[in-house]
C-alpha cells in the first residue's frame, strides 16, 4: 500500500482498528511475570498481568474489510494500531469545524460518494478533491512524526 492508501483505510477503518486493539488487549496471550531468565518464579500476579497489558503497544492488529465472501473478508495487517489511531485522532482535531472536517466525517464515516459530498456541501469537484489532498498531507506529516511511514526523499 502507498502512505495515501494506508492513510485512508486507516480513517475509514477507524471504529474497526479500535475493536481490533481492544480484543488484542483483553487476548490472554500478552507478556507474563516471572519465569525465564529474569531469575524469578512464574507466579500468578493478574494486577501485574494487567498492568503490562495496559502500558505496553499492541504491536500489530489483523483488521478485516470489505464484504464476505465465502465467509472471508480481506485482512490487513497494521503495525502500531494505537499510533495510527492518534494519527486520526489529530487529524479529525486538526480540521474539525471546518469544511474539510465536513469532508472527512463525510468520507470516511459515513461512507459518502463525491456526489453526495459535493452537493451536500455546495463545492466542486476540484475543490473536493484539494480538500481531500489537504487532510491525506496533514495526516501524512503527522504519522511522519509519529515514526509509523518513513519519510519521503
Amino acid at each position: 500500500m502507498t502512505n495515501k492508501e494506508l492513510i485512508e483505510f486507516v480513517l475509514s477503518n477507524e471504529s474497526e482498528i479500535r475493536k481490533a486493539v481492544f480484543e488484542r488487549r483483553q487476548d490472554g496471550c500478552l507478556p507474563k511475570t516471572g519465569g525465564g531468565s529474569s531469575g524469578h518464579c512464574r507466579i500468578s500476579d493478574p494486577t501485574a498481568q494487567n498492568a503490562i497489558r495496559n502500558v505496553l503497544d499492541v504491536p500489530t492488529v489483523v483488521v478485516e474489510y470489505g464484504p464476505a465472501i465465502c465467509g472471508r473478508r480481506n485482512s490487513v495487517t497494521l503495525r502500531h494500531p494505537e499510533r495510527w489511531l492518534k494519527v486520526a485522532e489529530y487529524t479529525r482535531e486538526y480540521f474539525a469545524g471546518s469544511v474539510s472536517g465536513r469532508i472527512m466525517v463525510m468520507r470516511y464515516r459515513e461512507n459518502k460518494t463525491r456526489q453526495e459530498i459535493c452537493s451536500a456541501l455546495k463545492i466542486n469537484k476540484p475543490r473536493f478533491f484539494t480538500m481531500l489532498s489537504n487532510i491525506c498531507k496533514f495526516a501524512e506529516g503527522v504519522a511522519i512524526g509519529m515514526g509509523v511511514i518513513a519519510p519521503r526523499h
